[in-house]
């Protein structure tokens, strides 16, 4: 059964795709899966080459295309038949066969949507669910009915030694933006039109805002969005068997270098205001925009600074603990 959430965010996005990046060029498209990498201190632009990759929430496609661009083999769904028509004509354009897009929410996710042929399990003797070396979800969670279980169903096709990255609103971010919200909502309710209009007018003095309509849908026409912290999502991975490793600018180098010794592939940066440390649940300072993150896979004491242009969405990496892992899998 189809709840109100979902048939709300369902009809905002099929008339607004999103996103609908216009950069398409090859570049372009190969560059957004590598700012994802980044995260990690990583720069090998050969990392996905090889790998099976399951995005869930696509949108209009263009990071499913890089990841197919830069040599994985990638099934994406999303809710909106709009966004996916998108996402196939982008397919199309570039001339790709290594990615499938079908329109699917993730509740309806399941071992029979992938297609035995085109994304077969890597070995005769595994069994259960099809597994992906990296499963993605980027800004889609925090819009769904039940994040928790959203976030459970996507770790459930994490194979050992995989990835999932996610990203979701932050707790503690975007209260300027999150005002305005309350503040469209007393007006206009949850009919994402007259939320657009609203917004419009109260914010862009009834012109429409440079970044355009998609935009404007995206932040302001969209009802749903829950918030999420770092301490919730660190449990989060518990429950599943995931492995996280988090980190604050406030915290000492020192004390980066003892945390989860030995467990790499995980961390949880944030790019909103306050980020949990792995030692505690509780709020630092604001972080700003500003994120420190380290991966255990980094050479040693190395420590890279990051901009991130969201402030208020968190990014969070969790490795499944297991071998292979996605390295050794793609050199075998």
């Amino acid at each position: 059964m189809v709840s109100s959430i979902e048939s709300d965010v369902r009809a905002l996005y099929e008339r607004f795709p999103y996103p609908s990046r216009g950069k398409h060029a090859v570049k372009d498209l190969k560059d957004y899966p590598l700012w994802l990498l980044s995260l990690t201190g990583r720069s090998d632009s050969g990392f996905f080459a090889g790998t099976r990759v399951l995005e869930v929430g696509c949108g209009t496609g263009e990071l499913s295309c890089g990841l197919a661009l830069n040599g994985a083999s990638v099934i994406a769904i999303d809710l909106s038949s709009a966004s996916i028509g998108k996402a196939n004509a982008l397919k199309e354009k570039r001339g790709l066969s290594n990615v499938l897009f079908m329109q699917k929410s993730v509740f309806d996710l399941s071992d029979a949507v992938f297609p035995r042929a085109f994304w077969a399990n890597g070995s005769s003797d595994e069994v259960g669910p099809k597994k992906a070396d990296v499963v993605i979800s980027l800004g889609v969670l925090h819009h769904t009915r039940n994040a928790k279980k959203a976030f459970e169903i996507c770790a459930r096709y994490v194979r050992p030694g995989g990835l999932l990255i996610v990203g979701v609103y932050s707790s503690f971010g975007r209260w300027r933006h999150r005002l305005k919200r309350v503040l469209v909502k007393l007006l206009a309710g949850n009919d994402f039109e007259k939320r657009m209009r609203v917004a419009q007018s109260l914010f862009f003095g009834g012109k429409m805002p440079k970044k355009g309509p998609v935009w404007l849908a995206d932040k302001f026409g969209q009802a749903h969005e829950s918030y999420h912290s770092i301490g919730e999502l660190r449990a989060w991975c518990a429950q599943n068997g995931l492995v996280p490793v988090a980190f604050d600018p406030l915290l000492k180098k020192s004390d980066l270098e003892t945390i989860h010794p030995g467990h790499g592939n995980g961390l949880f940066s944030s790019c909103g205001q306050g980020l949990q440390g792995p030692h505690t649940d509780s709020m630092h300072e604001p972080a700003r925009s500003r994120s420190a993150v380290l991966s255990h896979g980094l050479p040693a004491g190395r420590v890279p600074r990051i901009e991130l242009s969201t402030p208020g969405c968190q990014f969070s990496m969790a490795s499944r603990p297991g071998i292979p892992s996605v390295k050794s899998r793609r050199e075998s």
